[in-house]
C-alpha cells in the first residue's frame, strides 16, 4: 500500500484525505497552544475545526514521500523540505494580502524570515514519517471502506461547509485589514498636527495668523483622536472574534493598531458577556 502514488487516487479521496488532515491539523494545533497557554485556543486562519496549511500539507508530504518510501531517512528529507517550503509561501503570502502574520518564528534560532525555522522543519519532518508509515494506509482503508457515492456526498457537504467559513474567515481578514490600514494612515496624520501645533506653540504668536492655524490645528487633532477611537470601537462580531483567538496574530506595519483592536475586542466581549 505504501508503494502507491497518491495521483493514482480518485478525486473523491483526495478531497477526503484533504478534510480529514484538515481536521487532524486543527487537534494538533489546538491541543498544543491550548497546554501551551493553559486555556482552550481555537487555533487556526478559519472558524471551523480545520486549518488548510495542514490538509494541503499532507497531501503535499504524500505526494513526494510515497515514491521513496522504501527509503525512510529520504522521506523525512522530502517532507520536511516540502512542508517548510509550503508554509514559507504561504505565510509570506498572508503576510502581502492581509498585512498580518498568523504566526511568526522570529524569536526562534534558525528561522528565514519569521515564517519558517529548523525545529519546525525538523518537526514536519518527523510528521511526515509518522504519516507516510503510520496513519495514512489505515486512513486510506478507512476512506476506500465509505461507499464512493456516500463519500462524495460527504465531500460536498464539507466543501459546501469549508467555502462557507473560508468565505467569513476570508471576509473578517479583510477587514481588519481595512480597519489597521485606516487607523495607520490617521495615526500618521495626527501625528503630523501634533509636530505642528509643537512648531506653532512655539512660536508663541498670539496676535498673528500663526495662532489661528494652531487653533485649527487643535480642533484638526481631535477630530483625529475621534476617528481613532471610533475605529477601535466600531463593532465587528467575525473581526472581533479573529484578533480575541488568534493571541499570536502579529503586524510589523501595524503593531500598535492592532494591540488597540486586540484590547477593544476583548473589552466587547467581557461587556457582552
Amino acid at each position: 500500500m505504501l508503494s502507491q502514488a497518491i495521483h493514482t487516487y480518485p478525486l473523491r479521496e483526495w478531497a477526503a484525505y484533504f478534510f480529514i488532515y484538515c481536521f487532524i491539523g486543527w487537534i494538533w494545533e489546538t491541543l498544543y497552544c491550548s497546554l501551551k497557554a493553559r486555556k482552550f485556543q481555537n487555533r487556526g486562519f478559519m472558524f471551523g475545526p480545520w486549518i488548510p496549511l495542514y490538509g494541503s500539507g499532507a497531501l503535499v508530504m504524500l505526494l513526494v514521500a510515497l515514491p521513496v518510501s522504501d527509503r525512510p531517512w529520504l522521506v523525512f528529507v522530502a517532507g520536511g523540505l516540502s512542508a517548510t517550503a509550503l508554509e514559507f509561501v504561504v505565510g509570506a503570502a498572508m503576510e502581502a494580502i492581509f498585512k498580518v502574520r498568523y504566526w511568526d518564528y522570529s524569536d526562534v534560532r534558525g528561522n528565514l524570515c519569521g515564517y519558517v525555522c529548523l525545529p519546525a522543519s525538523l518537526l514536519w519532518g518527523g510528521f511526515t514519517l509518522l504519516l507516510v508509515y503510520v496513519v495514512h494506509e489505515p486512513m486510506v482503508r478507512l476512506v476506500e471502506s465509505v461507499p464512493q457515492i456516500t463519500l462524495s456526498l460527504l465531500d460536498v457537504l464539507a466543501g459546501a461547509c469549508f467555502a462557507a467559513d473560508f468565505t467569513v474567515s476570508l471576509k473578517a481578514a479583510v477587514d481588519l485589514r481595512r480597519v489597521l490600514t485606516s487607523m495607520e494612515k490617521v495615526r500618521q496624520e495626527l501625528e503630523d498636527v501634533r509636530r505642528q501645533i509643537e512648531q506653532r506653540a512655539a512660536e508663541r504668536l498670539e496676535s498673528s495668523p500663526a495662532y489661528e492655524s494652531l487653533e485649527r490645528l487643535r480642533e484638526r487633532s481631535e477630530e483625529l483622536r475621534a476617528q481613532l477611537e471610533r475605529r477601535r470601537s466600531e463593532r465587528a462580531p467575525w473581526r472581533d472574534r479573529l484578533v480575541r483567538r488568534h493571541s499570536g496574530l502579529r503586524s510589523s506595519r501595524f503593531p500598535e493598531a492592532l494591540e488597540k483592536l486586540r484590547e477593544a475586542a476583548a473589552r466587547r466581549f467581557e461587556d457582552d458577556k
